[in-house]
C-alpha cells in the first residue's frame, strides 16, 4: 500500500489514529478496513476503469452512492458511504483513482445457498426493488450488452461449437426466448444493484443478513432482471448457484412473486441461460454444458 492513507484519511476526515489493513484485493477494486477510535470503515478505492463502461467518472460513483443511501434510508441493509469533514463522499486520490469510505458492517459470505438464505435473499431482491421505485433520478453512465436480445445474439454466434445433442435442447429454447423479446420489453424499469449474489451478501452465524454490498455494477435495467441475475449466478457451481442447489422456491418465496412476474422470469432465465452455455461452449467446457442439460434442477426449473 504505497499510497500514505493515514495522512489521506487525516485531512479528509480528520482521522488522527486511523489503523488501515487490506481486506480484500478485488477484481477492479481495492478494499481496506479501516480502525479509528472506537469506529470501524471500509475504504474503497476504486479502479480507474470499469470493466464494462469504461473511465469511471465521479458524477457516475456519487449517484452510486445516492443510491446506496437511498436504500438505507428504506430499510435495505447496506453500508452507508461516510461523509468528510466537507460533505463529499468520494475523492480523488495522489494516483488519480476515487476512494470513498462506507460504514463497517460485520458478516461473512454464505458458501452455499440454504432455504433460509434463499429466502432472506429473495425478501431483499423485493425489498430493493421497492426502494429503487422511489429514486426518481436518471442515470449517469449506460451499460451495453446486457439484454435478452444480447444474451441471445451471443449464444447464435457460437451455436455452430454445440453437438448436434445439445442443440436438439437448445434451439427451441432459443426460440421461445426470442418469441418473448416484446414481452420483456414492456417490463418495468429503474436502477437495479446489478451483482446480487453469494460473494456480495453479509451473514451473521445464525444466517441472518447483516448487508448488500459491492454496488460496482448498479445500473438501470429492467427490476425483474435483478431477480433473473441472482438466479443464475455462479451456474458451474452445484452449491453457490440457487436453482442448481435447490433454493430457487425459496427466494421466489421471499420475493413473493406474482403470477405475471413469473411468467416474464421464465424467459428472462432462458436467455441468461443460453448465454452462459454459449460462454462455456466458447471456451470449450462442453463437460459442462453436459452436465448442465442433465441438472434436474435446470431441467425443471428452465428447460421445460
Amino acid at each position: 500500500m504505497s499510497t500514505n492513507w493515514t495522512n489521506i484519511l487525516h485531512n479528509r476526515f480528520g482521522f488522527a489514529d486511523a489503523k488501515i489493513e487490506a481486506i480484500a484485493l478485488g477484481e477492479e477494486n481495492n478494499n481496506y478496513k479501516v480502525s479509528h477510535s472506537q469506529s470501524q470503515f471500509i475504504l474503497r478505492v476504486y479502479s480507474q476503469e470499469h470493466s464494462t463502461t469504461g473511465k469511471r467518472h465521479q458524477t457516475q460513483i456519487e449517484q452510486e452512492h445516492r443510491f446506496i443511501s437511498h436504500l438505507a434510508d428504506h430499510g435495505v441493509p447496506t453500508p452507508r458511504p461516510f461523509k468528510s469533514q466537507s460533505g463529499p463522499t468520494v475523492f480523488s486520490g495522489p494516483d488519480g483513482r476515487f476512494f470513498a469510505l462506507f460504514d463497517f458492517i460485520y458478516g461473512s459470505h454464505p458458501p452455499i445457498y440454504t432455504p433460509e438464505i434463499a429466502t432472506q435473499t429473495g425478501h431483499l431482491l423485493r425489498a430493493t426493488r421497492n426502494a429503487s421505485q422511489q429514486f426518481n433520478e436518471a442515470p449517469t453512465r449506460t451499460w451495453e450488452g446486457d439484454t435478452a436480445e444480447d444474451y441471445l445474439a451471443a449464444y447464435h454466434s457460437v451455436s455452430a461449437k454445440f453437438s448436434a445433442d445439445q442443440l436438439s435442447i437448445l434451439a427451441p429454447l432459443a426460440e421461445t426466448v426470442k418469441n418473448s423479446l416484446g414481452k420483456i420489453k414492456l417490463l418495468d424499469q429503474g436502477f437495479i444493484h446489478g451483482d446480487i449474489k453469494l460473494g456480495n451478501l453479509l451473514f451473521a452465524a445464525d444466517e441472518k443478513l447483516t448487508a448488500l454490498i459491492d454496488f460496482d455494477d448498479f445500473r438501470e435495467a429492467f427490476y425483474l432482471e435483478e431477480l433473473a441475475r441472482t438466479l443464475m449466478h455462479d451456474l458451474h457451481s452445484p452449491k453457490q448457484n440457487a436453482i442448481r442447489a435447490g433454493a430457487m422456491p425459496h427466494m421466489l418465496n421471499g420475493y413473493a412473486i406474482n403470477q405475471h412476474e413469473s411468467a416474464c422470469l421464465k424467459p428472462l432465465l432462458q436467455a441468461r441461460f443460453l448465454y452462459d452455455v454459449g460462454s462455456y461452449i466458447f471456451n470449450d467446457l462442453s463437460q459442462l454444458v453436459d452436465e448442465l442439460l442433465q441438472d434436474r434442477q435446470i431441467t425443471t426449473n428452465i428447460l421445460s
